[in-house]
């Protein structure tokens, strides 16, 4: 503890500085002036002159010494956190004149290696995405919010992943039609509003998860970018000026154990290479 105050003497000195000001300000809710004239006037001894200016110091301080105060302590506070900081630099694992998170020792390998080795790999390396990967789809009861990734997707990609019956088969294609005629590309320019058809169509949706439910269908969802032109190639830096957005639709099992997510194979459009957000800091 002794430690610790010798370590911020200056901080604390600083911070004590800021008392009469703090007294200053909340004297208002305490009353501050009754008790002094309460106290003023069993000090007969003390002549009324002498009291009346320490009560009027104390009560009312000359603003340029409040102002005096508070610069003091900001001053000795600054000072204290410099002397520390200089006691205990940051590490930097690149060039000083790189500024970058890794030369101004914000984040390093190590430190994003303690974290999560995921997050290593996107702060620090450089890596490869397949034109084709799995993806968790997440499942989804909210109708309002099924349309809405359909409106701003420009396609809906279906997967189902379990057997339908007749009647569930009937029930999954109505879905289907619901989420593509919502779609930018069937409606180019319009967006799924409040409208009358937007409260039908939504009315319509929730009766039919409902209803998938029930003979345990379930239904996820998720937005995915394609980039085009497709290709098999070599891996290459992603080109954002031709992309697709899709809906992915997918018809599954129910969950087990509490999970709430299928994996779906994706189409990336072609593979390509993500660049770390660190980049040349290895």
């Amino acid at each position: 503890m002794l430690a610790r105050l010798r370590k911020h003497a200056l901080a604390a000195l600083g911070a004590l500085l800021w008392v009469p000001g703090l007294v200053h300000a909340i004297r208002f809710a305490l009353e501050v002036a009754g008790d002094v004239d309460l106290v003023s006037s069993h000090l007969a001894a003390v002549p009324p002159s002498r009291l009346a200016a320490m009560k009027s110091l104390l009560l009312s301080p000359p603003g340029w010494l409040e102002t005096l105060l508070l610069l003091g302590g900001v001053g000795l506070i600054w000072l204290d956190l410099r002397r520390n900081r200089a006691r205990a630099p940051l590490a930097t694992d690149a060039a000083p004149h790189q500024e970058s998170p890794f030369a101004l020792g914000i984040v390093t390998p190590d430190l994003a290696a303690q974290f999560n080795p995921i997050l290593q790999k996107i702060w620090c390396e450089t890596t490869v995405t397949p034109r084709m990967e799995l993806w968790p789809i997440r499942a989804i009861t909210d109708e309002v919010k099924l349309l809405r990734i359909a409106a701003r997707s420009d396609v809906v990609v279906v997967h189902k992943l379990t057997p339908l019956m007749t009647e569930t088969d009937d029930l999954a294609n109505e879905v289907i039609s619901i989420l593509r005629n919502a779609t930018r590309g069937y409606r180019p320019g319009k967006a799924v509003t409040t409208s009358d058809g937007f409260v039908v169509e939504a009315k319509r949706l929730k009766e039919l998860l409902i209803l998938l439910r029930g003979n345990d269908v379930w239904v996820y969802a998720e937005e995915h970018e394609k980039h085009l032109p497709e290709s098999w190639d070599a891996p290459k830096e992603l080109e954002w000026s031709n992309t697709e957005d899709q809906a992915i639709l997918v018809f599954g099992p129910p969950g087990d154990y509490g999970e709430d997510t299928v994996m779906v194979t994706v189409d990336h459009g072609y593979s390509h290479i993500n660049k770390p957000l660190l980049g040349g800091l290895e």
